[in-house]
C-alpha cells in the first residue's frame, strides 16, 4: 500500500484490477496442527477474532485516551476514553497473516511460483504460532481470499487490508491516535464519532506495532462494524498449499496428505539445514523436491 496505508476493500469489486492488490501474492497463516486440521481445513474457513484477543499489550489492553477540553475534568475524560476504547475494540474483528519479502518490504515483486517465496521460512512464526515447528502453515492466494472476505462480510461493516508498520509508538502522530476533543465526541452520534476517528487514525490503531514484532511481517484483514464475536471467511478456491513443520508428528503429516488429496492442493514440509529453510514437496507421497515445485 502507498506509504504503508491500509486499503479499504469492502468498496472494491474483485478482481482488484485497478488497485494495489492486482498482483499475485501469497498469504501465510501459521497455526497449531489441532486448529488447522480440526477446524480450518475441515470446515474450509478462517476465523476473525476480537481485537482484544491478541497477545500484544497495545491490542489486548484498554486504550488510555487523552481527552481535551473536558468540562468537568477527570470524570468526563475517564468516561469518554473508556467509551471510545470499548466502541472501537468492541466492533473490531481481525485475521492475521505473514507475507513474502524480507526486512520491512511491504509489497514484494510478483512471483509466479514459490522459488522466491519466503513467507513459509520464518523460524519465529513456526516457533511462536505453530507449536515450535510441530504445527502447520497454510498458504493462500491473496486476491481470492480477500474476494471471499468481501463477499461474505461487506454487508456487516467496513473491511480493510494492509501490511503492519513497525514503528515506535511514542512518535507524535502515534500519540494523536489516542487523543481527541471532548466537544467533538459529545457533538456526534457515538458511531459517527468513532468512524471519523478511525478514518484519521486507522493505521496507528490497527496496522502499527512496536519494532520488536517486526520479524513477523504481519498483514491483516480488519473489519469494523456489526460483527458477531467470531466471524468466518471461506477458504474455498483460495487455499494453495498445506505446509507442516519439521517436528510435526506422523499423524499430523498423514492428515495433511489426506486434506491435500481432498482439497486438491500441494502438501509440503519445511526442513532446516544448518539454519537454512528447505521447502520439500510431499504431495500424497514421500517424494521430496527442495525449494520449489517439481
Amino acid at each position: 500500500m502507498p506509504d504503508g496505508q491500509p486499503l479499504r476493500i469492502d468498496n472494491i469489486d474483485p478482481p482488484f484490477d485497478d488497485t494495489d492488490l492486482k498482483g499475485k501474492r501469497y498469504l501465510y497463516h501459521y497455526t497449531r496442527a489441532e486448529v488447522a486440521l480440526g477446524h480450518i481445513l475441515r470446515d474450509e474457513r478462517l476465523r476473525l477474532s476480537p481485537y482484544s484477543d491478541l497477545n500484544d499489550p497495545k491490542e489486548a489492553k484498554d486504550w488510555i485516551m487523552t481527552v481535551g477540553a473536558a468540562t468537568d475534568g477527570g470524570a468526563t475524560a475517564g468516561r469518554i476514553w473508556c467509551e471510545m476504547s470499548e466502541r472501537i475494540k468492541g466492533r473490531t474483528r481481525l485475521l492475521c497473516f505473514t507475507s513474502d519479502g524480507y526486512g520491512l518490504k511491504r509489497e514484494p515483486q510478483d512471483i509466479d511460483d514459490f522459488w522466491e517465496a519466503r513467507g513459509f521460512a520464518r523460524p519465529t512464526m513456526w516457533a511462536h504460532y505453530a507449536e515450535n515447528h510441530r504445527g502447520i502453515a497454510l498458504v493462500f492466494d491473496r486476491r481470492k481470499l480477500l474476494a471471499n472476505a468481501i463477499a461474505e462480510l461487506k454487508a456487516k461493516g467496513q473491511l480493510h487490508y494492509g501490511h503492519v508498520s513497525y514503528r515506535m509508538l511514542d512518535e507524535a502522530d502515534g500519540w494523536s491516535a489516542f487523543s481527541f476533543n471532548s466537544a467533538d465526541w459529545e457533538s456526534l452520534p457515538a458511531y459517527q464519532g468513532v468512524l471519523r476517528h478511525l478514518e484519521q487514525h486507522r493505521r496507528w490503531l490497527f496496522f502499527t506495532k512496536h519494532p520488536d514484532w517486526a520479524s513477523e511481517q504481519k498483514c491483516r484483514i480488519v473489519g469494523f462494524g456489526d460483527f458477531e464475536r467470531h466471524e468466518f471467511i471461506s477458504t474455498k478456491s483460495a487455499l494453495v498449499e498445506i505446509i507442516f513443520g519439521d517436528r510435526a508428528s506422523a499423524a499430523t503429516a498423514n492428515r495433511c496428505y489426506e486434506f491435500g488429496a481432498k482439497l486438491g492442493v500441494i502438501v509440503s514440509k519445511v526442513d532446516w539445514h544448518n539454519g537454512r529453510p528447505y521447502r520439500m514437496i510431499q504431495q500424497h507421497a514421500p517424494k521430496m523436491v527442495a525449494n520449489g515445485p517439481p
